[in-house]
């Protein structure tokens, strides 16, 4: 089984880029565990460093060719708005929309209801949880093989 972790990836400071690591680096450590391959958009972005422009860290063609190839692959998308982002996230609503057209589930945590309430939200997600662990946990007991 295959997650594709989708969130805001957020270089305003160091706070925001931590989040964001910090979620799929939990999720990938609890997902390995198991058996699940956690599919991580940040792979291989060590150097980001905060205050830098998202537009000046790669193309963005290659960018969103390479997310819809990894969505593509996956079986299941995890969605993760960290209370520290400051970022509306257009790309990870983007992502989902995609990955709802491709018949994936979706499993969200918004805990901060930052775009939770949104009726497009509501119909792209298949299942919102309160806690990074406890969608983990679903993942690994509800839609695991």
């Amino acid at each position: 089984m295959k997650v594709y972790l989708s969130g805001p990836i957020d270089f305003t400071n160091q706070e925001s880029l931590d989040a964001c690591k910090s979620w799929r680096g939990f999720a990938e450590s609890k997902f390995s565990q198991n058996g699940i391959e956690a599919i991580n958009p940040m792979r291989g972005d060590s150097h980001l460093s905060p205050g830098q422009a998202f537009a000046d860290l790669t193309n963005g063609k290659a960018l969103v060719t390479r997310d819809m190839h990894d969505i593509n692959r996956s079986d299941i998308m995890l969605v993760c708005f960290p209370e520290a982002s400051s970022k509306r996230g257009i790309g990870t609503l983007m992502e989902m929309m995609f990955a709802h057209e491709q018949g994936l589930p979706i499993i969200m945590v918004d805990p901060g209801n930052q775009v939770s309430e949104h009726p497009w939200v509501k119909f792209t997600v298949t299942e919102f949880m309160p806690s990074i662990g406890e969608a983990c946990s679903r993942i690994e007991r509800y839609w695991h093989d």
